[in-house]
């Protein structure tokens, strides 16, 4: 090919350049940027009187935190520029006081949410098994969850996490060793009976079947509690949840 030959060729390349990149311009000012959600209120203890200096955190479904602020003299609070999603607020002061509860928040719009710091935490308002990646309220789940706090965790489980299940009803414990243990959920053996920490999986349906092997290894000094789905929500957890799924949290890292 002579250079009287190519003169066409690159001429015809610079336009297709020209055009894609006009192209690309035209997609990336086309791309939707995601609106953020604000959330406000004010924290007052049960007599009504403004709390200052209470900290607040939004935590996600793995208990990773989103946000922190401080609420004001006047107990106002302000989350401002937060991804919408579903949360977990928590508010606690220097005192003791303390409460946590669910939040929706959609792109563009300020929720505002009033609290009442109490002496003894709520610890079982809120859930975060029903559905994957979610938060919600306890009593506004259509299904059952069974909640067991960190003071029940402690009293109970003193050899290992699954004797802290067996005075719950519906549930039944199955323990060999001190090491090996599970729990039965609507009479399915524990290798039907999903783990999660965090919203993350710990367990597989490739265990033993009667036991689940490493459940008890779960040191129950680490956990903030333990949420147990009852209802026919368990196929969003995988084909070996046939008996739904157990959720372990932790405290979250502040």
């Amino acid at each position: 090919m002579n250079q009287a030959d190519t003169k066409p060729f690159l001429a015809c390349l610079l336009f297709l350049a020209w055009l894609l990149g006009g192209a690309c311009a035209t997609t990336l000012a086309k791309t939707p940027v995601p609106e953020s959600a604000t959330l406000t209120g004010y924290v007052r203890n049960v007599n009504g009187t403004p709390v200052a200096q209470a900290r607040l955190t939004l935590l996600t479904a793995r208990q990773t935190v989103a946000a922190t602020t401080v609420s004001a003299a006047d107990g106002r609070y302000l989350f401002d520029d937060v991804t919408p999603g579903t949360y977990e607020l928590v508010a606690a002061t220097s005192d003791g006081l303390g409460v946590r509860l669910a939040v929706s928040l959609a792109a563009g719009i300020t929720t505002v949410r009033d609290l009442t710091v109490l002496p003894t935490p709520v610890a079982e308002t809120v859930t975060v098994t029903a559905d994957v990646g979610l938060v919600q309220d306890k009593d506004e789940l259509g299904q059952t969850v069974t909640v067991i706090p960190a003071g029940r965790l402690q009293e109970r489980a003193t050899q290992g996490l699954a004797q802290a299940f067996a005075e719950e009803a519906g549930l039944s414990v199955q323990q060999t060793s001190a090491t090996l243990g599970g729990v039965f959920v609507r009479g399915l053996v524990a290798s039907r009976v999903s783990v999660f920490v965090d919203g993350v999986r710990y367990t597989t349906g490739a265990q033993r079947g009667g036991i689940s092997t490493f459940f008890n290894l779960l040191e129950p000094g680490s956990l903030r509690g333990v949420e147990v789905l009852h209802g026919p929500h368990g196929a969003q957890y995988g084909s070996d949840s046939l008996g739904e799924a157990s959720s372990c949290s932790r405290p979250p890292r502040l």
